[in-house]
């Protein structure tokens, strides 16, 4: 007699050809739907571990935000009762009712702080462009040597000052001789200040520049020529 075991494990699994050769349709169709649900127990297995990593850090944050928590009320509750005996729920509806028929002061208020936003907007750009034209014009003072006049202007006031003051007083004046102004006149220092005081008399006294073609003449003094 055949063992049944033996005959048992000669049968063909599922997807093994057959006599013929050809694989089993049946067989195939089985190995393919125990694929795909070895890849879904896949995804639901990475679904749960990503499950148990958000639980696990919701609940460190949690025993972080409790004390935190706890301690904020705490606070809170102090202050409340510090300002219990100062402010009570009838104080905190009168400054609400009060709010609300503000609301037209307020917008206007608003209102006039954008107007004043815009103005400052404008005040910037006109100092800019002022700005912008001051430091053009000290440029050109700087250029043709105003600063360096005013300077030394400033030392040879002081200078002045030093020779004129004494102890906050004038030197009293004293009537030089013939010899000594001929003398004085002889220092190298007072012809040079003589010097520059004829420049700047001779740079006073000068006529303003004309232009290469002259002063134009008036009609009248045109006609006049002709005759």
């Amino acid at each position: 007699m055949d063992n049944p075991m033996q005959a048992d494990s000669a049968q063909p699994g599922p997807g093994a050809p057959d006599s013929t050769g050809a694989p089993d349709p049946a067989g195939a169709e089985v190995l393919a739907k125990l694929d795909a649900m070895a890849v879904q127990i896949a995804a639901i297995s990475e679904e749960l571990r990503q499950t148990r990593e958000a639980r696990e850090k919701w609940a460190e944050l949690m025993e972080t935000l409790v004390p935190v928590s706890r301690g904020a009320m705490d606070v809170a509750t102090r202050e409340l009762e510090d300002l219990s005996t100062d402010v009570d729920f009838d104080d905190a509806a009168r400054l609400a009712r009060t709010a609300i028929r503000s609301m037209p002061q307020l917008e206007a208020m608003i209102a006039q702080l954008d107007s004043v936003t815009e103005l400052g907007h404008e005040i910037n750009s006109i100092s800019g462009a002022g700005m912008a034209k001051l430091t053009a014009v000290l440029q050109t003072a700087e250029d043709k040597g105003y600063f360096v006049l005013a300077r030394e202007g400033a030392a040879v006031a002081d200078r002045v000052v030093d020779t004129l003051v004494r102890d906050g007083r004038l030197v009293p004046d004293q009537t030089p001789s013939v010899f000594s102004i001929a003398n004085t006149l002889r220092d190298p220092q007072t012809r040079r200040g003589l010097a520059r005081l004829m420049t700047i008399l001779r740079a006073v006294g000068s006529d303003a520049p004309t232009t290469a073609a002259g002063p134009e003449k008036s009609p009248a003094a045109t006609t006049r020529g002709r005759r």
